[in-house]
């Protein structure tokens, strides 16, 4: 049972436009545009990237425009993911490995900038992977998810399937995590400053896409509606956490 929220491992493809973006058949994400622009005051060329959580490894089209040498490593566990974006990606700077975030010991090494972008969400508990994001950083590490006032756990079901324990058996977490919560756990780790940057996105890509795929990418396409992005009949409250070691 505690491995159900790994859907990734059942089914690759329920994150199909990963394939499509790294390819460049589908257009840079908004996250990435602006995990860019946040990267870009503190970033030079000498510095190494970790992208955590990497997927197809798409985010690596976009931080290359910082320097299209970028010293950067992609890590996913899960591994159809990393075996596509090695072979995509073969013959540039990338390197794509095989790595858990809640493993403590894996031997990826440290790095200047660290990220992790619409990850954490979907995880069962966000202790275990933040402090080893964390740990994995010299100075920057950068955390797209979703974040407000409140803390709010929840699950999307892709099949109406519960156990004998009335637990659902095919879900992926959905969880909205208080800045006080982030801040306070991070701030117990070391001597780390926190900041939280507010969502930027166009809402016309966004829409064009949900268009595209909502009714064929089983978790639902995000679609902005007042400004708000919405994913089935949940907000979602997407921010950013920088994180600097002081």
């Amino acid at each position: 049972m505690e491995n159900n929220w790994r859907i990734w491992n059942k089914d690759d493809k329920v994150e199909m436009r990963t394939y499509l973006r790294a390819t460049g058949e589908l257009p840079e994400m908004e996250s990435a545009k602006q995990l860019v622009e946040i990267m870009r005051p503190f970033y030079n060329n000498e510095m190494t990237v970790l992208d955590f959580g990497c997927a197809a490894g798409h985010y690596y089209n976009s931080v290359k425009r910082l320097n299209k040498d970028v010293k950067y490593t992609g890590a996913d566990p899960t591994k159809k993911y990393i075996e596509f974006a090695n072979t995509n990606f073969k013959g540039t700077s990338a390197k794509f490995k095989d790595a858990d975030l809640f493993d403590d010991k894996n031997d990826l090494g440290l790095f200047d900038f660290v990220y992790c972008c619409n990850v954490i969400l979907h995880l069962p508990d966000f202790r275990v992977p933040l402090r080893n994001l964390v740990s994995r950083t010299k100075k920057y590490c950068i955390i797209r998810t979703l974040i407000s006032d409140t803390t709010l756990l929840a699950k999307y079901l892709y099949s109406d399937d519960f156990d004998a324990n009335g637990n659902p058996t095919n879900f992926v977490y959905q969880n909205t995590y208080s800045e006080k919560l982030l801040k306070s756990f991070v701030q117990s780790l070391g001597n780390y400053k926190v900041s939280f940057i507010d969502d930027k996105f166009d809402l016309t890509q966004i829409n064009q896409e949900h268009k595209d795929f909502d009714k064929t990418q089983q978790t639902g396409v995000t679609l902005v509606q007042d400004n708000k992005q919405i994913v089935g009949n949940l907000i979602f409250n997407w921010k950013w956490m920088l994180i600097e070691k002081i």
